[in-house]
């Protein structure tokens, strides 16, 4: 069980920059990601022979977001009206995760447009292109077959390259 932990250890980038393509803050996302390890560190105390740890590993990071989204959905509201709020946009998104963007503004486009997508065209392409899952490891994921996933990669990587105004070589530009 310790051997294949370990070979978790590396996805942390990966898991973060999934729960970021979502929506989440970083310091949110560091926070989710935090307790799905844990809960994947328990299970596999309990039972070392989950068959693809993977999967497994993002199936869990998903879940804990949607508890997360829960429970922030039940949070009683701010009582002190004058307690200063930080701005969610000022926050620095997390650079490691695509390397090909090497550019904030570039980033920061992506996120937008990534955003503009359905919330399953959202995950599969973040899965698919920023975690580098298959469309059999998302399938095993979410709860959708293996031609549902490539037809929804297909779909949501098509509106990015219309939202993005991708040139054929995959640099931003102007429409044609």
């Amino acid at each position: 069980a310790r051997v294949e932990l370990l070979k978790l250890r590396g996805q942390g980038k990966s898991v973060i920059g999934y729960l970021r393509a979502l929506g989440v803050d970083q310091h949110a996302a560091q926070d989710i990601a935090h307790t799905a390890f844990v809960h994947v560190a328990e299970r596999m105390c309990k039972e070392p022979s989950i068959k693809d740890l993977e999967p497994y590993l993002f199936t869990t990071v998903k879940n804990v977001w949607i508890d997360w989204r829960r429970a922030l959905s039940k949070a009683t509201p701010m009582t002190n009206p004058d307690q200063e709020i930080a701005d969610p946009a000022s926050e620095e998104p997390y650079d490691g995760v695509v390397d090909r963007i090497d550019h904030q503004p570039e980033l920061e486009a992506t996120m937008a447009a990534l955003m503009q997508l359905t919330p399953r065209q959202r995950e599969i392409v973040v899965l698919n292109k920023m975690v580098n899952l298959s469309a059999a490891q998302i399938a095993e994921i979410l709860p959708i077959g293996e031609g549902m996933v490539r037809y929804h990669l297909s779909v949501g990587l098509r509106r990015l390259k219309k939202i993005l105004r991708l040139s054929d070589d995959g640099t931003m530009g102007e429409a044609r």
